[in-house]
């Protein structure tokens, strides 16, 4: 049965995510009271308060320490390599990517990029051919391009379109969104390099 503070929290999530919060919530708290223990539990509570609370309202570095030096440990104490490990490393790569923006400090760029792979590490053992996989392939070659590194970000897009292609289907919206994607990073390289030709022009 759910407590005062457990309804508090799936309130808050359904507020801030909508029907989306609604299925995260069944899911996880299906999840807390028939699968895992009363550490794990107290733990996912927490989890999914700094992800509302402090992420999903722009506090990502409250969101960042909870997840780091809270939730990490005990999923990796209790669990091991898990989903919800390689998860909570995606979501703080995505923490340290909204810091990164409209800042400059690279610093927040690089410590996203490392999330995203040690992320992306774990769904390639743990899940394989997978859409979670994909998603982290895509936001790599986002970080990427923030430090524009096109060539190795559309490598990233190829890898993700690849698994979109097999689990989802060509014309599935994440497909698509993929391609969209490469479309505009090919844009930018060729813009680029029409600008440098512009510069220096052949026989000068």
């Amino acid at each position: 049965m759910l407590g005062n503070n457990d309804a508090a929290g799936i309130a808050s999530v359904i507020r801030a995510r909508g029907s989306s919060g609604m299925v995260f919530c069944l899911s996880m708290y299906w999840w807390m009271y028939t699968n895992v223990s009363t550490r794990i539990r107290e733990f996912l509570y927490r989890f999914s308060l700094s992800l509302v609370t402090y992420r999903e309202y722009g506090d990502h570095k409250k969101a960042i320490d909870i997840w780091r030096k809270e939730t990490l440990p005990v999923y990796k104490g209790d669990l091991g390599d898990h989903p919800w490990t390689a998860s909570t490393l995606r979501y703080m790569a995505g923490s340290y990517k909204a810091l990164a923006d409209g800042n400059s400090e690279p610093e927040n760029v690089e410590l996203a990029l490392m999330y995203s792979r040690r992320a992306l590490e774990l769904q390639i053992k743990l899940l394989g051919v997978h859409q979670d996989t994909a998603h982290s392939h895509v936001d790599i070659s986002e970080l990427l391009v923030i430090k524009k590194e096109f060539k190795e970000a559309l490598d990233e897009l190829e890898k993700a379109l690849e698994i979109q292609r097999e689990v989802l289907g060509e014309q599935h919206e994440s497909a698509m969104n993929t391609r969209k994607k490469m479309v505009e990073i090919w844009s930018i390289v060729e813009s680029n390099q029409l600008k440098s030709e512009r510069a220096f022009p052949c026989g000068m």
